[in-house]
């Protein structure tokens, strides 16, 4: 669980600004949207608005409203994600998909099994991977259960474009299914989004663009809500300054003539209005006067107010705000304005911060700032894109002071970070606290080898396949030594996490004091290294181990930095081999483009195994980054099907992990071996299957070099895997594919003589047994070497549906016995599924009193087991409640036996009554 819980939702909701009663309302007597949400099938409703037209207050009403509203299916789940390119958690693809999965799975915990599956074939790495997480997600609406759900995703402009298309794609593909399966899907998935009209400018939405409700085209919309705000705005100004109800009148006549039906500009005039010492109609005449009617010449009226003492603060400011990559707090915007490089420790830094941060930075920028729950922000969007785009208009007066830069912004909170993370404070163990002796340390990394690592025995598992737990003991002593790191220093979390970020965007740029400070911070075996690094680790929630030998070539490679790297082997010739290989391999995880080239271009090994015994190449096929792969299979040393742990190559890494351009990137190359089989004998094509990975798999059949009917160490083919994990779609396109007419086995049997057929009845995936039941290719009359038939296994797992559908499409052997003389009503009683036995009595096939090697019927077994509620069913259909088995007992003598009181009442009563 804790993967997928990256974003808080509910907290970030809470800190937007309270909505004005009466506002927002419109929506619900709207056409569009009581279409939408009155409809039982699944749709898409784009809300599209321009700045600071209250698109984000408007979805937190709405995701109250659906909560609450009487009239609404009281079982409709309502999930909801903020996109906020300024929080690393909110702007992208996959973070809007960890966070519905993680919504519905706190609704129905028994879903964790779809993530437990994924996690099976693909590990940690699949909250990474955007396929890994939409196959969840469809995996999980799809069952009957999970209910319809209502899906609002605010501000996905805000979303990191490549991921946003993908998601934008998906959803696109999934109405367009449901349209075209006409309500046959199981439950309606209904989306709601916002966003700025421009964004289909560079994005295609088709049909669904006629699914937009654009508040930029109905401005009166929204004016009875711009008439509200300042209503209350103005209330609160009058109640402060007490001035004239003329003076009210003339404010609230301007303000709402000159809004132009947005809330933005209304929000940051009232600000200004709010800070005026001066309350009289003249005066707010003067005031408004003064004020221009766009946004734009807006900010800059209140840029060039600023006094000349405090341009270079109120610079600096700004540079922080737009160049911070999370929101900061008043006491940590304190210590970035206040640290230099004379400070030797935290309370040096802390004794000449600004008393009173928020009126300093207030003070200076007034209206362009937003200070909420502690955090310092922008007043909107907007504002960042302004202050960028003036940097660039040379021609305006304003750009060379206030015009901000991302390199300079980048440079200043580098410096920063780092100048922190040096204080003396930091020089010791800060994470020594709670760690018992008898944890193993390293001879080469004393400092950073005081962890128990996991060994083949031990693997890492951070959704707790074994306990559904959201922390191990030892997850707990880690997050309670960062907690207390965070309490003790406050700008500690901010710098451990983002110092390397700032530092790659300002990297060929940093001055040399900046360069040498980068050299101190990540020296090996220095506490220095390990506090800010430890923390990173846990924060940022590392799907693999936390390292022992990083140095600085290393962290420069982690991180990406070329210009950092370059210095380093300029010092220090060109490094020893093993460094080299090292770094090049966590270059490699991290997708370290420029890094990579450089390492590669200095001999370091593409071979090596020096991490986690697998190859810079296997590494970069799993996490899918295609740049390195394509730099590593373009050096002639490197051994493209060489494989890592498990015997996996690189291309069986890439397709089981459904990173389909890395896929079609070693399937060019030459030497690639499309069949190479692991240590479970499991091929590509299997870990494609195995992930849910279509493309994938549709790529390798096409490559015509791919044995579609090989096995595993099971005996078990990929078809048969495809149909045993319920993967409709995959059983559907390999029972089609025109590729494989001639040669897909179709009932090929596994060791145990179970074919396909039997694997999704008896895993209960009903879907596909009917796809594998209506197709002609299927022996529906099939048994393992055990006798078992596909009825049978769908009773033994209480699998109603599956059986239903078993029986529907012809399949027989409802009375069928097995090597141990068990039918298919005797496996159902197995699983106390009432559901099952409903199913097969119906029928109206199954001889009820049809006796086991040991004389058992199946009412001699509810019985023993118990089950009321199966023996008043089968008593109901004619069973015989005097039948004896093989040692004299009847089934009156199992339920005294068991001491089960009911079923004995129950079978007296049927005694008593006359034959």
């Amino acid at each position: 669980m804790i993967l997928f819980n990256a974003s808080d939702v509910a907290d970030y909701k809470a800190e937007l600004p309270r909505r004005v009663e009466g506002t927002c309302s419109w929506i619900l007597t709207h056409p569009q949207y009581m279409s939408w949400v009155s409809t039982q099938e699944t749709t898409l409703l784009w809300i599209t608005g321009h700045p600071g037209c209250g698109k984000t207050i408007l979805s937190a009403y709405l995701i109250d409203y659906l909560n609450t509203d009487q009239s609404a299916q009281s079982n409709t789940l309502v999930c909801c994600f903020f996109c906020d390119d300024k929080i690393a958690t909110q702007r992208d693809g996959k973070a809007i998909l960890r966070s519905i999965i993680y919504q519905m799975l706190q609704r129905h915990r028994g879903f964790i099994r779809h993530v437990k599956a994924a996690f099976e074939i693909q590990g940690s790495q699949l909250v990474h991977s955007f396929e890994a997480l939409w196959n969840i997600f469809t995996a999980i609406t799809n069952e009957h259960k999970s209910g319809p759900i209502n899906i609002i995703v605010d501000a996905i402009d805000e979303c990191e474009e490549k991921t946003r298309i993908r998601f934008l794609d998906a959803v696109t593909n999934l109405v367009q299914r449901a349209n075209l399966a006409s309500g046959s899907l199981h439950n309606s998935i209904k989306f709601l989004i916002t966003s700025r009209p421009y964004l289909n400018i560079s994005y295609n939405f088709n049909d669904l663009w006629n699914n937009r409700l654009p508040i930029e085209e109905s401005q009166e919309t929204i004016s009875g809500d711009v008439r509200l705000v300042i209503e209350r705005r103005v209330d609160e100004i009058v109640k402060r300054s007490g001035c004239t109800p003329r003076a009210r009148e003339f404010l609230e006549q301007t303000l709402y003539s000159r809004a132009d039906h947005t809330f933005l500009w209304v929000k940051v005039v009232l600000r200004y209005l709010e800070q005026s010492l001066l309350a009289s109609e003249k005066d707010f005449q003067k005031i408004l006067s003064s004020l221009p009617p766009d946004l734009e010449s807006l900010y800059e009226s209140f840029l060039s107010r600023i006094p000349s003492c405090n341009q270079d603060l109120a610079v600096k400011i700004l540079h922080i705000l737009v160049g911070s990559s999370r929101y900061l707090t008043l006491q940590e915007f304190g210590i970035v304005l206040a640290i230099d490089n004379s400070h030797r420790t935290v309370a040096e830094v802390e004794a000449d911060c600004q008393p009173s941060i928020s009126r300093t930075i207030q003070g200076i920028l007034g209206p362009l700032v937003r200070i909420s729950e502690s955090k310092v922000s922008l007043v909107h969007q907007s504002a960042k894109e302004f202050l960028v785009k003036l940097g660039t208009r040379s021609k305006n007066p304003l750009s060379s002071i206030y015009g901000v830069d991302q390199g300079k912004a980048s440079l200043i909170l580098a410096s920063s970070c780092v100048s922190y993370l040096l204080l003396q404070d930091f020089a010791d163990d800060h994470f020594s606290v709670g760690y018992s002796s008898s944890e193993k340390s390293s001879a080469a990394s004393p400092i950073l080898g005081m962890f128990a690592f996991p060994n083949e025995e031990t693997p890492y598992d951070p959704i707790a396949l074994e306990q559904d737990v959201i922390f191990k003991d030892e997850d707990m002593v880690e997050a309670e030594a960062c907690r207390s790191i965070m309490d003790r220093y406050s700008f500690f979390d901010y710098a451990a996490t983002h110092w390397a970020k700032h530092f790659s965007l300002c990297d060929d740029m940093t001055p040399q004091h900046l360069q040498d400070a980068v050299v101190r911070l990540t020296a090996k075996n220095t506490y220095y290294l390990f506090n800010w690094l430890r923390y990173f680790w846990f924060k940022m929630s590392m799907e693999f181990w936390f390292p022992e030998d990083f140095d600085s070539l290393t962290v420069a490679c982690f991180f990406n930095h070329p210009a950092l790297l370059e210095r380093l082997l300029a010092r220090d010739s060109l490094g020893d081999q093993r460094g080299k290989d090292y770094a090049l391999s966590w270059a490699a995880r991290m997708g370290s483009k420029e890094t990579t080239g450089i390492l590669l271009r200095i001999g370091a090994e593409p071979n090596s195994t020096i991490v986690d015994r697998r190859t810079p190449l296997n590494i970069a096929a799993q996490q899918g980054h295609y740049d390195i792969v394509k730099a590593l299979i373009a050096d002639q040393r490197t051994d493209v099907n060489l494989k890592g742990k498990l015997g996996r190559s690189s291309l069986s890494l890439a397709a089981g992990n459904g990173h389909l351009d890395v896929v079609e990137l070693l399937l060019r190359h030459g030497q690639t071996r499309h069949d190479e089989k692991d240590d479970n004998q499991w091929t590509p094509l299997f870990w494609a299957i195995g992930g849910n990975h279509l493309d994938v798999v549709r790529t390798l059949l096409k490559s015509g070099s791919v044995n579609i009917n090989h096995t595993d160490k099971t005996g078990r083919s990929a078809f048969s895997w495809a149909a045993g994990d319920g993967f409709t779609e995959l059983v559907r396109y390999l029972l089609k594919c025109h590729e494989l007419k001639h040669s897909l086995k179709y009932n090929l049997p596994d060791r145990k003589g179970r074919t396909a057929l039997s694997w999704a009845a008896g895993n209960g995936h009903a879907e596909t047994a009917r796809v594998l039941a209506r197709s002609k290719h299927i022996d529906l009359l099939c048994k393992d070497i055990d006798g078992r038939n596909a009825i049978s296994w769908a009773c033994s797992g209480g699998h109603a549906e599956a059986l239903k559908t078993l029986i529907k499409y012809g399949c027989t052997g409802i009375n069928d016995e097995d090597v141990s003389g068990w039918t298919p009503l005797a496996w159902a009683l197995t699983n106390w599924s009432l559901a099952t036995v409903e199913t097969l009595v119906s029928t109206g096939l199954v001889d009820i009193d049809k006796k086991d090697r040991n004389g058992r019927t199946a009412l001699s077994w509810a019985a023993g087991y118990g089950y009321l509620d199966v023996v008043q069913i089968l008593l109901s259909e004619g069973a015989d409640v005097r039948t004896v088995n093989n040692g004299g007992w009847t089934p009156m003598s199992f339920a005294k036996a068991y001491n089960h009181t009911d079923v004995i009442q129950e079978l007296e009563a049927w005694m008593a009554t006359p034959v």
